[in-house]
């Protein structure tokens, strides 16, 4: 086989395997994100806190969602203003989010959160978000609501 043909086939192979890889790597530590929120949110935003690759599930995003208003009983002010931590199917939040606003090195507190997920999830008792996040803020708010 000639060597530029050797050459191509072995560039094709690259491509090939490493298009899946590209998209996983989307995401990235600290990336703030502007997505379709709901109304009255527009100034919400995501923040990318940890990644993480499931052998069955696939890439997941752990996310800090900051500018929302939930309506919490057990809240001081009776408003939540963030949701500390919330596990997303990566590539479902890349159908939610909608402009990369910056990044930062210093990442909001969520290990306690991602820690009560993590010992669930490792049970089988818990999963990961796969709808819009407005409709995940959506769910939080009926949980916060205690229904």
């Amino acid at each position: 086989m000639p060597r530029i043909l050797q050459m191509g086939l072995v560039a094709l192979a690259i491509i090939t395997f490493s298009a899946p890889a590209l998209a996983e790597t989307e995401f990235r530590v600290g990336q703030i994100w502007s997505y379709q929120t709901r109304p009255g949110e527009s100034e919400s935003t995501v923040t990318i806190v940890k990644l993480e690759v499931n052998e069955d599930l696939g890439d997941i995003a752990h996310i800090r969602i900051d500018g929302v208003k939930l309506k919490s009983p057990s809240a001081p002010s009776g408003i939540v203003d963030f949701i500390g931590h919330m596990p997303y199917e990566a590539s479902a939040l890349k159908k939610s989010v909608t402009e990369l606003r910056g990044t930062t090195k210093s990442l909001p507190d969520f290990e306690e959160g991602y820690e009560i997920w993590k010992s669930a999830f490792d049970q089988g008792k818990a999963g990961i978000f796969t709808i819009p996040v407005k409709e995940a803020v959506d769910f939080m708010q009926q949980v916060l609501a205690g229904g």
